[in-house]
């Protein structure tokens, strides 16, 4: 498991965070016949932005961190997708990330409305996001600063 904050730089405060566990899913919840029975995957357990930071952009970095994360977990020992349990209000934030809801399986218990959306984003996706981010850090470093 591991813990990342984010801090605003002029005073200190801490404006967010994200936990990752290492976890699996199951092969039958994402549609796909291949393979083994389960997939290691990277669990973003908890990831939160303090209210009044919220639309600037930290979510964002938050899971491009947790992104990361996988992507180091793909190479060194496997990551077949990032999984996160979304709150209802969350579920549409992480599906622009390119999240869809696992499939639910007869063994499962019913799930009321306020229950977590269990969600998934493949690793191929996962680093396909590192990549284009990457582009945008360099295009925005490389563009001129108005008034120099």
């Amino acid at each position: 498991a591991s813990l990342w904050l984010r801090a605003d730089a002029s005073d200190r405060t801490i404006v967010g965070f994200v936990s990752t566990s290492a976890a699996s899913v199951e092969r039958a919840r994402v549609k796909r016949g291949q393979g083994p029975e389960l997939w290691p995957a990277l669990l973003i357990a908890r990831m939160a932005v303090s209210i009044d930071r919220q639309r600037g952009g930290i979510g964002k970095r938050l899971l491009l961190h947790a992104f990361v994360v996988a992507d180091a977990q793909y190479k060194l020992s496997g990551c077949a997708a990032v999984i996160v349990d979304a709150k209802p209000k969350a579920v549409d934030y992480y599906r622009q990330f390119g999240f869809k809801d696992l499939l639910a399986l007869p063994k499962d218990a019913p799930q009321g409305e306020k229950s977590p959306t269990r969600m998934y984003v493949s690793i191929d996706t996962v680093r396909h996001a590192i990549a284009e981010a990457a582009k945008l850090d360099a295009a925005s470093a490389a563009a001129p600063v108005p008034g120099d």
